[in-house]
């Protein structure tokens, strides 16, 4: 197992690394990436510029309510379902056309898409009935609670901190199943190699699962689900034709988020984020203006479910800000984890320059996608791996 060193001064995974994209990729590179997001951007802000509109107009002209008096609906339970339904499917007003744009046309255009009409039809069967039930999971017991006590901001935070947990560690095990099909990886030298890297690391794995993903699209990825003795190492099959150290390198990237417990670290700040959103949320949601303006009786009234729904997601953008930061000092930590393991900066550097080339990834962020995203842009960790293999094993830059 390598010995980790502490990552302070020069690779402190906790301060930004700067570097120009234009050192890491041509023009023309730049340019190819940029055609290929630029109808992505323009179509993310249209659509959110709609989903708010549609959103405050249910609000608004008080849809829910309107429908709960229309049914003679007195149960609170089947309101917040109802609720929940009206809300999902105004979602999928976009969320439809938008999927349906992009995964049969838009990214077959571009061929990263294998998705086929009746695999997509199925995705958005399993998907919305899926959706229904982890929005009731959830907000069912949340509105039991502002129903029910004064406190129910304090408690809400722990429901919903305990929510995200929980839903983050069963995701890969229960949820993701129902959408591929995960077969062990056949014997022989790279699953040797996996469990080889995962025991230089101190990583204790069960299996090695490969996940059918080529069914949908040519992307690849790799990560660790499971828990204890049920842990796994899971790989796409799009990345089974990779170059052997590259995957590697992202492998060992993966198993040091298990290693260094960063789920565990974000939990104090998952925790005051979620206190901070819902101190902020009572005020809103306490405020007889807002009731008004929404149409409803009180509180607890079901009816106001859409506007703890619109609220949220407003109030919770500073605190997002914040665990987007741990995120990509995570993932720089991650990252630095996979070089003292396996020494090789130069295989990181390159993994993810051959996925940033062939996956036509965002190389260019604005300043705000840079600020928000969960991982640190793609020339900055390029050049973070390429110095620490400079530095470290006198290797010559890659890319």
């Amino acid at each position: 197992m390598a010995k980790m060193k502490t990552g302070v001064g020069r690779f402190n995974p906790w301060k930004e690394y700067p570097a120009d994209p234009a050192d890491w990729y041509s023009a023309a590179e730049i340019e190819k990436s940029e055609q290929y997001q630029r109808p992505l951007r323009l179509v993310r802000r249209s659509v959110g510029a709609l989903d708010w509109a549609i959103t405050l107009a249910i609000v608004g002209f008080g849809v829910v309510p309107a429908l709960l008096d229309a049914w003679n609906v007195t149960n609170w339970v089947l309101g917040v379902f109802i609720a929940i339904v009206v809300m999902t499917l105004a979602g999928q007003i976009t969320g439809i056309p938008v999927s349906y744009w992009r995964e049969l046309a838009y990214d077959k255009k571009w061929e990263f898409s294998n998705q086929t009409k009746r695999q997509w039809l199925t995705d958005l069967l399993k998907g919305l009935p899926l959706g229904l039930v982890i929005s009731s999971l959830l907000f069912i017991p949340i509105w039991a609670l502002v129903r029910s006590t004064e406190l129910w901001w304090l408690y809400g935070a722990m429901v919903l901190v305990a929510f995200s947990i929980i839903f983050a560690v069963l995701f890969p095990v229960l949820i993701a199943p129902i959408f591929n099909k995960y077969t062990p990886m056949e014997e022989g030298d790279l699953r040797d190699e996996v469990f080889s890297v995962a025991k230089r690391v101190g990583a204790d794995i069960s299996e090695v699962l490969i996940e059918d993903s080529s069914k949908r699209d040519t992307r690849g990825n790799a990560y660790v689900a499971g828990l204890g003795k049920t842990r796994r190492v899971v790989v796409f099959d799009t990345m089974l034709e990779n170059d052997r150290s590259e995957l590697m390198s992202v492998v060992a990237h993966e198993l040091g988020h298990w290693k260094l417990k960063h789920l565990r670290a974000r939990l104090p700040l998952v925790g005051f984020a979620g206190l901070f959103t819902f101190i902020l949320l009572k005020f809103v949601m306490e405020n007889q203006a807002v009731q008004d303006f929404a149409r409803v009786d009180g509180l607890g009234d079901p009816g106001y479910l859409p506007v703890f729904m619109v609220a949220f997601p407003l109030l919770s953008t500073a605190s997002g800000l914040v665990g987007s930061w741990m995120s990509r000092a995570h993932e720089r930590e991650a990252d630095l984890f996979a070089l003292e393991s396996l020494g090789d900066g130069k295989a990181l550097a390159n993994a993810f320059g051959t996925m940033s080339r062939k996956y036509l990834m965002d190389i260019t962020p604005s300043w705000w996608q840079r600020r928000k995203g969960s991982h640190p842009p793609l020339a900055q960790r390029m050049a973070y791996c390429t110095d620490w293999h400079q530095a470290h094993a006198g290797g010559r830059k890659a890319g």
